[in-house]
């Protein structure tokens, strides 16, 4: 703001909040972040105010800026991975990366927002009793933790922002920019689960599909991230042995709980049964 010629003053309202199950750091950046959103949504200055407080039995944080407000467009796509209003000077992560912290803490995310009369983004986490609290994140959907999950997309910033979802989920994550290397990697063995996109230029992500569910071993989770989902019909997601199908662009938390949900029911159930020798839709 000061590099643009502006004054951003900054207020705190802070009461002490409950104690949360979280890690400090996680949240501190979320809260950074929407604190630099709330910067650039005053380029002709302004206040931007920080709260903290109890609420019920919630711990509540939240950024509130007099700035320029967002449209219904904007506000109905602000936690899309890349989506960003900052021309090339943005990446479009801070605020989908917020997304995933605060619901891998169980939290949820609450907007209000004014065109030309500001904004107020507020994270609420539950509470927990003081002998609970630790700097450790929840188990998200009871799903388990420390899973080794084989990642396949020619979208690198798409790629990174999955590897780093998924590692802050508790997960060995490992990653391939094409869907010959992600065959090349899974035939090396144990995979847990695999996540591919779908239009690739060497090798389909239906191929990195046929290989997985034709390995003699037990099968892996095996989820689609396309932008082709909505085109993908339940029969056949269960034809070619796909769990799960998320579709591009998707929010971080989304691609957290589909993965954790699946590899929990992968855990509790035999898989579905796929047959080897079905055709990819045309």
């Amino acid at each position: 703001a000061e590099r643009r010629g502006v004054k951003v003053e900054v207020r705190l309202e802070t009461q002490d909040p409950p104690p949360i199950l979280g890690t400090r750091a996680e949240i501190r950046e979320a809260l950074t972040n929407l604190i630099f959103n709330a910067v650039d949504a005053l380029p002709m200055g302004g206040i931007i105010v920080v709260r903290t407080r109890a609420e019920g039995k919630d711990a509540v944080l939240e950024v509130a800026d007099n700035g320029v407000g967002m449209s219904a467009e904007v506000r109905s796509r602000m936690f899309e991975p890349f989506f960003t209003t900052k021309g090339l000077s943005g990446n479009g992560l801070g605020l989908s990366m917020v997304y995933g912290t605060v619901t891998r803490h169980r939290g949820t995310i609450e907007v209000e927002t004014t065109e030309r009369v500001g904004t107020v983004v507020r994270m609420r986490f539950p509470s927990v009793d003081p002998s609970e609290a630790t700097d450790a994140v929840p188990e998200q959907h009871g799903a388990p933790y420390g899973a080794r999950i084989l990642v396949v997309d020619d979208e690198i910033e798409l790629l990174e922002v999955m590897r780093d979802a998924l590692a802050q989920d508790g997960h060995e994550v490992v990653t391939a920019r094409c869907g010959s290397e992600g065959i090349q990697l899974f035939r090396g063995g144990g995979f847990d689960a695999v996540l591919t996109d779908l239009g690739m230029p060497d090798v389909s992500g239906w191929e990195v599909a046929r290989v997985v569910r034709q390995d003699g071993g037990p099968r892996p989770v095996l989820g689609l991230v396309t932008g082709w989902g909505a085109t993908i019909s339940e029969e056949v997601q269960i034809a070619h042995g796909i769990d799960f199908v998320i579709s591009k662009p998707f929010e971080v938390g989304v691609l957290s709980s589909k993965v954790n949900e699946a590899l929990k029911s992968r855990s509790a159930t035999p898989p579905r049964s796929a047959s080897p020798s079905a055709s990819p839709p045309t």
